[in-house]
């Protein structure tokens, strides 16, 4: 797997910050009405991680538990998105979660890539 998916197009996504099995991973999503950070989320469990992983209900709807056996959801927000300068700003939290971009996660994630990332108000 990939440590993080960067996009191809500048723009605002959504981004969640996962550890999974000891390693930090950042999945990001562009900005769409239906995109959610459980989403995100759900979809690396099942279809990156291909693990089975427990729900609890967040506005009325079944979203996977922060904490499994095996990932731990540490940070979720926005990015924006910069393609010519290779650069990423993060910021904001989640309805989903209630938290925001995790910095730490953010230092481990750069330190693996040629990224310029940096976090805003």
């Amino acid at each position: 797997m990939e440590t993080a998916n960067w996009p191809t197009k500048s723009g605002e996504y959504k981004v969640v910050q996962i550890n999974f099995d000891n390693q930090p991973y950042l999945r990001l999503r562009k900005l769409d009405a239906d995109v959610t950070h459980a989403g995100i989320l759900e979809d690396f469990l099942r279809l990156e991680a291909r693990i089975e992983f427990e729900t609890t209900t967040s506005m009325q709807r079944d979203i996977p538990r922060k904490k499994g056996e095996r990932y731990e959801l540490v940070g979720a927000g926005r990015s924006e998105i910069f393609m010519t300068t290779q650069a990423a700003w993060f910021y904001g939290k989640s309805f989903d979660y209630g938290f925001g971009i995790n910095e730490e996660h953010l230092h481990q994630i750069k330190r693996l890539g040629n990224w310029s990332l940096g976090i805003r108000d």
